[in-house]
């Protein structure tokens, strides 16, 4: 079965959607959408009313935030434990920011292991403020939104290839960023907001004056610079391309068209929310903004009604059990009577406790005697006479075991040659009790002067079983 994810792109004016689905035979862009919004709450709303059209009430959707308070800081740790890590990046921000951080949100973004030991991440901070208005507008659709990251390292997930290197360039409305990314992983990074009646070629001019300012191997390697974002418009693109000349903006195709630049991120964010947290950026989602389900706004309705349910459970427990009581009582009448009547019909016999039992063993032991004594439709002299006729002419045949039971009987003895054993099976074949005469064995036996032979014959009437 197919699995859907939802990417959801909110910025000031605009929500941008992507939706994938996820089979056995890999990725499948499903559906894009983009909507003209005032805030959050708009955005929500205009995605509740997506998701039932595109029959995505399963899907996992993830989003993200974008703050003008974001503080990020690149942290090198002398340890990798993802859990010291967490406790140690907030005291760490802490020193390395003006101010304290309290009503801040923190989160690290995955590690990655330096050659000369230890790890190196990016640690994040964000008032709890925004992320949890932004939150709320999205619980109030009830909308299963598990994941919430933060721009621009959410827009890296998905875009940049496993174990890449690279530069990414995100341009968005209010500025860009710059991430550069090692093994898939942003280290340096720059925020950069920019003027509205800058010209596509000027702005070129400074995002190219910016990716080279960052460390690390220039020029980055083939398709190692990439670009996304609302911002990178046909006419920037070419601007940047014409002083970046390895940008390029990642290829995905959509109804047979190349998906625009714009939906990238969410494209990424759809990408993000089918990997688990430890593997894709931070999110926001947790302590008291945790995740707790669609349900969750019906949590009083939920409780008062597993409180009815518990009454009502407790009452059919209570009935049940005076029901199973009357019935037991009942059953111990019944088992005195029975024993009573047993013991005036079989005087002397033996206590049993369970009475039917002993007498259906009983009933069947005299059964199988009576089949003994010859008081089946196949009795036992009947086959006898049949054996005895068949051999009566063949002295070179011998009879040394058979074996009786109402399906048949299966014959063993010796012989002088494999035709005697042949002659014989078609004797007893053409006897009218049998319907069949299968040779089941016939061989020479090690002193090679006589065959061994065994018979297999059924009935040609099967006597119904009791």
């Amino acid at each position: 079965m197919a699995r859907l994810f939802i990417g959801a792109d909110v910025d000031a004016t605009t929500l941008r959607v992507v939706c994938l689905e996820q089979t056995r035979q890999g990725e499948r862009l499903r559906a894009v959408a983009r909507r003209e919004v005032d805030g959050a709450d708009a955005a929500a709303a205009e995605l509740a009313a997506l998701v039932p059209d595109w029959d995505a009430a399963s899907a996992r959707i993830a989003s993200a935030v974008t703050s003008s308070q974001l503080f990020a800081r690149l942290l090198d740790l002398p340890f990798a434990d993802r859990r010291k890590i967490r406790a140690v990046a907030p005291l760490t921000l802490a020193e390395a920011l003006p101010g304290d951080l309290d009503g801040y949100l923190t989160a690290e973004l995955p590690p990655l292991a330096q050659i000369t030991g230890g790890v190196r991440c990016v640690a994040l901070a964000l008032p709890e403020a925004e992320v949890s208005a932004f939150i709320a507008a999205f619980d109030r659709q009830h909308l299963p939104v598990r994941s919430v990251d933060v721009f621009p390292f959410a827009a890296l997930t998905g875009l940049a290839a496993p174990g890449a290197d690279g530069i990414l360039v995100l341009v968005r409305e209010q500025g860009y960023a710059i991430l550069r990314f090692v093994h898939g992983l942003p280290q340096e990074h720059l925020l950069i907001p920019f003027s509205p009646a800058l010209t596509d070629e000027a702005l070129a001019t400074a995002i190219a004056g910016a990716v080279r300012s960052l460390p690390g191997v220039w020029p980055p390697a083939a398709d190692g610079l990439l670009l996304a974002g609302p911002g990178i418009t046909p006419s920037l693109q070419r601007a940047l391309v014409a002083q970046l000349p390895m940008a390029t903006v990642p290829e995905v195709f959509f109804d047979g068209a190349r998906l625009a630049a714009e939906y990238l991120p969410a494209l990424a964010l759809a990408r993000r929310a089918a990997l688990p947290d430890q593997q894709a950026g931070c999110n926001l989602r947790q302590g008291r903004l945790a995740y707790r389900g669609s349900l969750a706004p019906f949590r009083r309705s939920l409780i008062a009604s597993a409180v009815l349910l518990t009454l009502a459970l407790a009452a059919t427990l209570t009935g049940s059990y005076l029901n199973y009581s009357g019935k037991a009582a009942q059953y111990d009448r019944l088992q005195q009577e029975l024993q009573a009547i047993y013991k005036q019909s079989f005087p002397g016999a033996p206590a049993v406790a369970d009475v039917p039992l002993y007498l259906k063993r009983q009933l069947q032991a005299l059964r199988a005697e009576g089949r003994l004594l010859g008081s089946t439709p196949q009795r036992p002299l009947l086959v006898l006479d049949a054996l005895s006729r068949a051999i009566a002419t063949l002295p070179a045949v011998a009879v040394t075991e058979w074996d009786f039971d109402l399906d048949g009987v299966q014959v063993a003895g010796e012989a002088a040659a494999f035709d005697a054993v042949d002659q014989f099976a078609a004797r007893l074949e053409a006897e009218t009790l049998f319907a069949e005469a299968q040779i089941a064995e016939a061989k020479t036996a090690l002193d090679g002067s006589r065959v061994n032979y065994r018979i297999s014959l059924r009935f040609a009437v099967s006597e119904e079983k009791p």
